[in-house]
């Protein structure tokens, strides 16, 4: 039978009370406080580090910049280049992939080179488990990878299913060729710059030419937007820059379906920017502004819109 032990707190003898059992403090009447290890309690993010054996949260310090609201600027770092210097002729994300590029700006990339080729067609739904066994990679750069893509418009999220195709709208359609014929159209460089981006249309020609040679669709329409990239950017606006730069894939979507659906339409685009960049170094700005226009609204006239 257990011996009776006096309460500390009333001096009367208590039977339940154990000689292992804590006490209460007379002047507080409250249970101490056990001392616990000073350990920082983690908590799992949405996009925590995932470990695809174990599926749950790996044991490693809580990282503040995995959270969804910083996303953004995190990917936008990822698609930069390593020397912080991007080349005026080359504002595509597949472009611009060195080898010390992250992992979750290859997977993006990759993926919109495949969503504008086709391969993953309108109304398609694209999982983060498809995209990271593809690419060998977990489920954390993949998901980043589907913000990217949303933010270049070529998909759209949708909650606890992946990420579904967008396909290209009349609406916007318009929108786009609208938005690029008002910044091509009030292109003026100055003498300063006149030679280098003469040099650089030339040089952007060639990529052209070399692309009609080859039938490369694809390699094409990077061509094509990088030449209009050029003239855009040499205005100097960098805002201008920074807009083009987020709607290059979908603009490069645009070009590839109407050379897709009209091959013979590449030999044309090709000789209109030879005749666009000549009017630019003679400084016939009111002829070129005519000519960009009706380059712009005749190429994409009758181009088909793909339903999903």
């Amino acid at each position: 039978m257990r011996s009776a032990r006096s309460c500390t707190a009333c001096a009367r003898p208590c039977r339940t009370a154990s000689p292992t059992s804590p006490r209460r403090s007379p002047s507080t009447q409250r249970w101490p406080r056990r001392s616990r290890p000073a350990t920082r309690t983690r908590h799992r993010l949405p996009c925590a580090p995932i470990c695809s054996a174990s599926r749950t949260a790996r044991s490693v310090p809580l990282d503040r910049s995995d959270h969804p609201a910083r996303l953004h600027a995190r990917i936008d770092a990822c698609i930069s280049y390593t020397d912080g210097v991007t080349p005026p002729n080359s504002t595509l994300p597949w472009e611009r992939l060195t080898e010390r590029s992250p992992l979750a700006a290859r997977i993006a990339a990759h993926t919109a080179q495949a969503i504008i080729e086709r391969r993953h067609r309108e109304g398609e739904l694209i999982t983060e488990s498809e995209l990271a066994d593809a690419n060998g990679a977990s489920r954390t750069p993949a998901r980043e990878a589907m913000v990217q893509l949303e933010t270049w418009g070529l998909v759209r999220l949708a909650p606890k299913k992946g990420a579904i195709v967008t396909a290209v709208t009349p609406e916007e359609r318009r929108d786009l060729l609208a938005v690029r014929t008002l910044f091509e159209a009030n292109v003026r460089p100055d003498a300063a710059t006149a030679d280098a981006l003469a040099e650089a249309l030339a040089a952007n020609l060639e990529r052209q030419e070399s692309a009609l040679t080859r039938s490369d669709l694809l390699d094409f329409a990077g061509a094509d937007h990088g030449f209009h990239s050029l003239l855009i950017q040499s205005s100097g606006n960098s805002v201008t820059m920074e807009i083009l730069d987020r709607l290059g894939p979908r603009l490069a979507r645009l070009t590839y379906q109407v050379i897709a659906e009209h091959p013979e339409r590449i030999a044309v685009f090709l000789s209109e920017h030879r005749v666009l960049a000549r009017h630019l170094a003679d400084a016939d700005r009111e002829h070129y502004a005519e000519l960009v226009r009706a380059h712009i609204s005749a190429g994409h006239a009758d181009a088909v819109t793909v339903a999903p």
